[in-house]
């Protein structure tokens, strides 16, 4: 898997709260893709939820264990939650892609463009 395989607008909604995982360009130049992870919304007891990083996807690390972990550098964020912020491609298709989080959660985003 390359970096460019996973370029796009990712996204998913899950009971009133969305993320946005977004890879907007890629500089094969420099081999980073700009990138954005966003959620937002209200969660189930009424609080509203809104996170961000925004920081420069350079590589796709191939794991043993047939995942891929995005490399990020020059990361900024709203506050810090490392959850977000370390990211593993568990499995690409078309049109979907599954990230693990940090805390071993699973999430499925549907590709917007």
């Amino acid at each position: 898997m390359e970096l460019k395989d996973i370029l796009g607008i990712w996204r998913c909604i899950n009971e009133g709260i969305t993320i946005d995982f977004n890879i907007r360009m890629f500089d094969p130049k420099h081999g980073k893709g700009r990138s954005l992870f966003t959620i937002y919304g209200t969660d189930a007891k009424g609080n509203k939820v809104w996170y961000e990083w925004q920081g420069a996807v350079v590589d796709l690390i191939s794991n043993p264990d047939t995942t891929f972990t995005i490399q990020i550098d020059n990361i900024n964020y709203t506050e810090d939650k490392p959850e977000y912020q370390s990211l593993k491609v568990w499995m690409l298709l078309e049109n979907s892609i599954i990230l693990e989080l940090a805390n071993g959660d699973r999430v499925e985003f549907q590709k917007l463009k």
